[in-house]
């Protein structure tokens, strides 16, 4: 007979449709839960962060979190969900950009991941010899699609968040910021952001901020610390990095001939 012992598997798959305003948790479980809500509105809180959603939208929650999940009071949520067992599903999930902190699926992943979890609903009822063989195909499949979809979706991520830095320089922009945006977990965004552009995050919006300081050091007459505002960095911060990366003071780059710039 074979041993399914080391087979990933659906512990439980079910459709929902919660009442209006209705409240589950907080509850901290020892599986994944991957769901996709196919109509109304909810809204999730993992550890006392929260996060809402609308239709045709999939979230992962991970074991371990602490997770409140909350259906709007007019238009409650519903859709399909499975809950799952397998340890390196986390490892796949980070490299896909999913964590506590980004637990959302890329909506183009949509009607994938809920045709995977209505296999898993089929075969749930199943109790023949064939189904945990057949639920751990489903899971691969499953986190094939999520994988699958990877490097164009980190491109893009890039991308977006460079369209991004363009045009909010002149706000109090933060990479935490810019990450929660594209909906990614800050670490890994600027772990990618590097392998993708060569430099950091943050080291791409400062060179952003100080190109554009240039321009208006050399091209208006406003103050050094109106500069710095209007790149959106304090000044203090802004001599230092304008300093580092023109070897110059904001002062001096001013008064020196615009040849020698």
């Amino acid at each position: 007979m074979t041993s399914n012992q080391n087979l990933p598997s659906v512990v439980f798959c079910d459709r929902e449709r919660l009442t209006k305003a209705s409240r589950f948790g907080p509850i901290i479980r020892n599986f994944f839960v991957i769901e996709c809500n196919e109509t109304g509105q909810g809204g999730i809180v993992i550890n006392e962060k929260e996060f809402s959603f609308g239709p045709r939208q999939c979230y992962v929650l991970f074991p371990g979190d602490k997770v409140v999940q909350l259906s709007d009071g007019d238009d409650p949520r519903g859709g399909i969900y499975c809950i799952l067992d397998a340890p390196w599903l986390g490892v796949l999930f980070k490299e896909a950009g999913i964590t506590s902190h980004s637990p959302f699926l890329s909506p183009s992943l949509f009607e994938s991941v809920q045709y995977w979890i209505q296999k898993m609903l089929t075969d749930f009822a199943s109790h023949d010899a064939g189904t945990p063989i057949r639920q751990a195909s489903n899971i691969y499949g499953l986190m094939g699609t999520v994988l699958q979809a990877l490097p164009a979706a980190n491109t893009d991520a890039i991308a977006k968040g460079i369209r991004i830095m363009e045009a909010n320089y002149a706000e109090a922009l933060t990479i935490e910021q810019l990450a929660n945006t594209l909906g990614l977990e800050r670490t890994y965004f600027s772990s990618l952001f590097k392998e993708k552009t060569g430099i950091s995050p943050y080291h791409y919006l400062t060179q952003l901020r100080i190109h554009k300081a240039r321009t208006l050091l050399t091209k208006t007459s406003i103050s050094i610390a109106e500069v710095a505002e209007a790149v959106g960095m304090d000044a203090r911060n802004f001599a230092r990095a304008f300093k580092k990366e023109t070897g110059l003071t904001p002062l001096s780059y001013r008064k020196k001939p615009s040849v020698d710039r």
